[in-house]
């Protein structure tokens, strides 16, 4: 099966003097949850314009389902196929009304009223908010927005959603109401890229790639990835509290599995203490 992304030896600068990627590999399957670390300046928000045309490739070759992001003619196919979600959604969002802003893609592809209506309920009911979809988007909280800007994503039916540190301006009760919508979307059969400094937040992917000075240091699955601290340490990068927890848990011979999220290593540990 065709890959969702392929980046073959990717270089790119905005400047001509300093290269923000250099040399960039990587392969992303259809349908895979990938998140991408790393410190600030490292490349990765860059990495995620890349896949939506929004930059292209000063060397090197992106494809998108196989179309060039660097071909002219391949950029209509390209932003259909493949939406990116941006770090403030004021960024993105263009209408008065929450309806209307998802309506906006779908219209601008020329389709028919009665498609753009189902395509806009969907969207809506698929993060949460179809029961704000008349109201101002002004009027929203930063997590609500951000719902919003993801749901005018979906309303295009990509196959690939990329989303550049959508959390990066929420409380905590935002960021969850994110990750269950990516969760969602990733169950569907969307392929996520999620691009974040929330180490926790890397949690909800299946494969994590970390980057550093424009290039990939790391790309494996969680445990892979989050046993080799030192590394992560070296980059400015915490390893998440519940890895930690684990990997503590284990030096004090407590075997616990290589749980990784907060809420599956609570439930372990209240199964250890009811053995007890």
């Amino acid at each position: 099966m065709e890959a969702a992304l392929n980046c073959h030896k990717v270089v790119f600068s905005y400047d001509g003097k300093r290269n923000a990627l250099r040399g960039v590999d990587l392969e992303i399957p259809r349908g895979q949850f990938v998140a991408v670390l790393g410190p600030n300046g490292c490349g990765k928000s860059t990495l995620a314009k890349q896949f939506n045309s929004i930059v292209t490739p000063d060397s090197g070759k992106i494809l998108v389902l196989g179309h060039d992001t660097s071909d002219p003619d391949e950029l209509f196919f390209v932003r259909s196929h493949c939406g990116l979600v941006f770090q403030n959604p004021d960024d993105q969002i263009v209408a008065s009304t929450v309806e209307d802003d998802v309506a906006f893609g779908p219209e601008n592809l020329g389709l028919p009223a009665r498609e753009i209506r189902e395509r806009v309920d969907g969207a809506l009911a698929a993060v949460a908010m179809a029961s704000r979809a008349k109201s101002n988007p002004a009027n929203l909280s930063g997590g609500q927005k951000q719902r919003v800007a993801i749901a005018d994503i979906i309303a295009l039916n990509p196959d690939i959603v990329a989303l550049d540190e959508p959390c990066a301006m929420l409380d905590l009760r935002g960021r969850r109401g994110i990750h269950n919508v990516c969760q969602r979307l990733h169950e569907s059969g969307i392929t996520i890229v999620l691009i974040t400094h929330f180490m926790q937040e890397a949690l909800l992917a299946d494969r994590i790639v970390v980057m550093d000075k424009g290039r990939v240091v790391m790309d494996g699955d969680k445990d892979e990835v989050f046993s080799n601290e030192d590394l992560l340490t070296s980059l400015g990068l915490e390893v998440p509290l519940s890895v930690k927890l684990v990997n503590a848990l284990q030096e004090h011979g407590i075997e616990v599995g290589p749980t990784m999220s907060l809420r599956t290593l609570k439930e372990e540990l209240c199964r250890l203490y009811s053995t007890m």
